[in-house]
């Protein structure tokens, strides 16, 4: 590219869109839709690519848990019971044999026996994984169909799962049919209150469906849950963007730039944030770092 460049920003209809042109070159335009997904105009794979990171990381998630139960135990650890510290008769000074580690410790305090998950929820719980890999695989193809029937009988199999049931309605929400999905994401809730990515997508669906504050409801409790879902923080500041509160989608860029100061999309929607507050160098500032961050990503393939 030649060294010189021009830079504008458009928000419209909760669009941000950088363009960057150099001399005769043919225009590059860097855009992300009204969900944060950027936007192709060849393709849109990053979607995909965001809804399978998800995915994958619940299915691994559930594929530790499994792998630790291999000893029978419910839990992700085993216990480890350590003795309580003995306190020292009142006025009587520490001395090194005292500090020293006591030959007999204390006994430790009885906890409630774990009782051994049975083999077939095990078994039913390892099959219905395997059933959600395969259906993000399928997902990842484009082959919806198929994955719907995986993730179906993954609801069957194992019906005490919140994931199939989620990742059933990031289908139906791939297909365009986000009221059919908010259903499987509530469902999926119901089972699993505390699924972080089941919120997260509905809370995509319902700013497709422009219902704003209920989506940022949503991201909000994603966050709240986990307060370093850099994700939720994006999507709620584009929620509120769109409801035009710019300096609260100032701060939900701001934090999710703080948990991840490499992502030029951040610092995209937070420029345009910025420009609708009046703010132009904040959002030039911005606009060049989301350009170099670009750039250096470019460079790393």
């Amino acid at each position: 590219m030649s060294p010189s460049r021009s830079f504008s920003l458009t928000l419209a209809a909760g669009v941000a869109a950088v363009c960057v042109t150099a001399g005769t070159a043919a225009s590059m335009v860097i855009s992300y839709d009204d969900s944060g997904y950027r936007v192709i105009t060849t393709e849109n794979q990053r979607q995909a690519r965001l809804e399978y990171r998800y995915a994958v990381a619940a299915a691994l998630t559930e594929a530790s848990r499994l792998g630790h139960e291999v000893g029978g135990l419910i839990g992700q650890t085993s216990d480890v019971r350590r003795p309580q510290p003995v306190a020292a008769a009142a006025g009587t000074p520490p001395s090194p044999a005292s500090a020293a580690p006591s030959a007999a410790p204390a006994a430790p305090v009885p906890t409630a026996p774990r009782t051994p998950r049975p083999a077939v929820q095990r078994d039913q719980a390892a099959q219905a994984a395997r059933l959600c890999n395969r259906g993000l695989l399928q997902m990842q193809s484009g082959r919806l169909d198929e994955a719907v029937s995986a993730f179906e009988q993954a609801m069957k199999v194992n019906p005490g799962d919140g994931r199939p049931v989620m990742l059933r309605g990031v289908v139906a929400a791939r297909q365009g049919q986000h009221e059919a999905a908010l259903g499987f994401y509530r469902r999926a809730l119901e089972i699993d209150p505390g699924l972080v990515e089941a919120y997260q997508s509905r809370g995509l669906s319902l700013m497709k469906l422009d219902r704003l504050p209920e989506a940022v409801a949503d991201f909000t409790r994603a966050v709240t849950l986990n307060p370093k879902f850099e994700e939720g923080f994006v999507r709620r500041g584009l929620a509120y963007g769109r409801m035009g509160e710019y300096a609260k989608s100032v701060a939900d860029n701001s934090a999710a730039i703080a948990l991840n100061p490499k992502n030029p999309l951040t610092f995209n929607n937070r420029a345009a944030a910025y420009t609708a507050l009046g703010e132009k160098a904040k959002a030039a500032a911005d606009l060049e770092a989301s350009r170099k961050l670009e750039i250096e990503a470019k460079a790393k393939k």
